[in-house]
């Protein structure tokens, strides 16, 4: 196994003595830690270059304007993690709880049915 820095090693050696944190870095997860941590990175990175955008732009304009557009892009970025991600997730699960069994079930149905009738 590869070995850590020092402050990534710090952490590591802190959270391994909480009961909860020691669960959660023994998980199996999916993908590998450093994706996850350069897709937050990622994420970062966008919100700061379009609050450098908002900034440069607004200068141009009048003060009224200006806030009225770091006023807009917060509210635009507080709507995008608590409604449309929100009701992103909600409706993904929701087709995979709901939608997606009773198609599996009326295929299955209906496959059954052609083979009964090519048999009789």
């Amino acid at each position: 196994k590869r070995k850590r820095g020092g402050f990534v090693q710090l952490v590591l050696s802190r959270l391994e003595k909480k009961p909860k944190a020691k669960a959660y870095l023994q998980r199996k997860t999916l993908i590998d830690y450093r994706f996850e941590i350069f897709a937050y990175l990622l994420a970062f990175v966008w919100y700061t270059l379009c609050i450098y955008f908002c900034i440069l732009f607004g200068v141009t304009f009048p003060r009224s304007m200006q806030e009225a557009w770091i006023i807009g892009f917060c509210v635009s970025v507080v709507q995008d993690f608590l409604v449309m991600e929100t009701l992103k997730l909600g409706g993904q699960t929701g087709l995979q709880m709901f939608v997606k069994p009773q198609v599996v079930e009326w295929l299955a149905r209906r496959t059954m049915m052609k083979v009964e009738d090519e048999s009789a």
